[in-house]
């Protein structure tokens, strides 16, 4: 509480804007960030969005030009997170606007980073709203404006697993070559807070993904070891991201299920359908649902076990994260 009075009294204080202001609101921004890979979708949007409104008055006061650029990059990193929690929830009109206006205030700034996390951010959009072409297409012009820290590996990833859902075999080979140097020169610690770091473990199911997304037993085979890889490295940070770590293992199940090697989908299924409602985002739903499709048919007709993930998949896909906004 005292920590938050000090900080009010820094916004209250600076009636323009100051160094001391900048400071304070680049530290909320960083922590909200940091939140974003902790928390719920809807429990931070609303906290984001306060501070977004904060930023927005303040440039719309006199500011002093030397603060303008800060501001406007504060104000597209908070509007990114407004877009980035949009998709997750399922409103992909709505995080379109947002990203747009991330795009503008990113321009004015003159930032790369943010500008290749909004890049990454209209093209994941545009991939669960089903335009393949146009999240490709997106993901691969972003990559000028990433040539260093995890956006090259965050953009590359979300490239291949796009053409992958076209089915362009040669296309996908290309990007995930792209995605592995760019892993290779990662920095040894994250240079990015929260969810603006595109770490490995998202990077291997993001990869995995693509494989499945190809068919065939060879590419089923490539997407297990990718998707143990990504299982076992979110798994083991300090404070593991549930849906980050859902959608890993839900790759590893989907793998299992395209070898049909059906015990071990029998085996491993039901931890991630004990996810909490609020955790369950739409790539979330959308995973477990491509599942619960391949658990239909006449090899799963006798089956008692399936019958009941069955079961236990729609209600799943009954409570999705946005039931919480309904609320």
């Amino acid at each position: 509480m005292t920590a938050e009075e000090s900080a009010q009294f820094i916004r209250r204080a600076g009636t323009s804007a100051s160094a001391e202001l900048i400071e304070q609101l680049s530290d909320e921004v960083r922590s909200l960030a940091i939140d974003f890979v902790k928390r719920p979708p809807y429990a931070v949007f609303e906290p984001i969005a306060k501070l977004r409104r904060e930023v927005f008055s303040i440039l719309d006061s006199h500011v002093r030009p030397e603060y303008l650029s800060d501001l406007y990059l504060l104000a597209g990193q908070l509007t990114g997170l407004l877009a980035h929690a949009s998709a997750d929830l399922g409103q992909p009109l709505i995080a379109d606007a947002h990203a747009r206006t991330a795009w503008m205030c990113a321009d004015l700034a003159g930032h790369n980073p943010l500008r290749a996390y909004v890049r990454w951010i209209q093209s994941n959009i545009a991939y669960w709203s089903g335009d393949y072409s146009r999240a490709a297409e997106t993901a691969q012009a972003g990559q000028r404006y990433s040539s260093a820290g995890s956006s090259k590996l965050r953009l590359a990833s979300q490239e291949a697993r796009s053409w992958a859902a076209l089915g362009d075999a040669q296309q996908v080979t290309r990007a995930l070559q792209v995605a592995q140097s760019a892993r290779d020169n990662l920095p040894a610690r994250p240079t990015e807070a929260g969810v603006f770091w595109f770490n490995p473990g998202k990077a291997a199911y993001y990869a995995a993904e693509a494989w499945l997304a190809l068919g065939s037993q060879a590419n089923a085979r490539r997407a297990l070891i990718d998707a143990a890889e990504a299982s076992a490295l979110l798994t083991a940070e300090d404070d593991p991201c549930p849906e980050l770590v859902a959608a890993a293992h839900l790759d590893l199940v989907s793998a299992h299920l395209a070898l049909e090697e059906v015990e071990a989908v029998f085996d491993q299924l039901p931890q991630v359908l004990d996810l909490p409602a609020e955790r369950r985002t739409v790539p979330v739903v959308e995973r477990v649902n491509k599942i619960g499709r391949g658990l239909e048919g006449d090899r799963f007709d006798s089956s008692v076990t399936a019958a009941d993930l069955r079961e236990r998949i729609a209600l799943f896909m009954a409570y999705p994260a946005t039931r919480e906004l309904e609320g």
